[in-house]
């Protein structure tokens, strides 16, 4: 995703000016649509679960097949969770910020409603008041 926004590899992560999901859901909605996006949030949410740390702006890609494009399926990802030899875990947050906050275990139901807002043109959030 990164390549669409026309930005170097060191503005992958959002924390250095690359793109936040916001905007990817964007881009994807109006490049190739509401079914993107959606493939987009559960990524994401993928990620967040499994602990991975990585999934920053350059491990989204769209896949180019003739006229069609498509959101591609993830890849590089892998757990942060495993602790070193002290029980330190060496990756504490996510690359794309969910609903404002990004470390593991500190996510809650207020960032999710927040991230699903920014994510949803129709988000039934926006004004449920939660």
């Amino acid at each position: 995703m990164l390549q669409t926004f026309a930005l170097m590899p060191r503005r992958k992560y959002e924390a250095d000016g690359g793109p936040g999901v916001a905007r990817i859901a964007q881009r994807l909605r109006s490049a190739v649509g509401e079914e993107a996006v959606d493939r987009f949030v559960e990524a994401v949410v993928t990620n967040y679960l499994l602990g991975a740390p990585d999934g920053h702006a350059k491990n989204y890609s769209l896949l180019l097949a003739g006229p069609g494009v498509r959101f591609a399926p993830l890849y590089d990802v892998s757990t942060g969770l495993i602790p070193d030899t002290a029980g330190r875990l060496r990756y504490r947050s996510v690359a794309q910020s969910i609903g404002g906050e990004k470390r593991f275990g500190e996510v809650e139901a207020k960032h999710w409603v927040a991230f699903a807002d920014v994510c949803s043109p129709t988000s039934c959030c926006r004004t449920s008041g939660r």
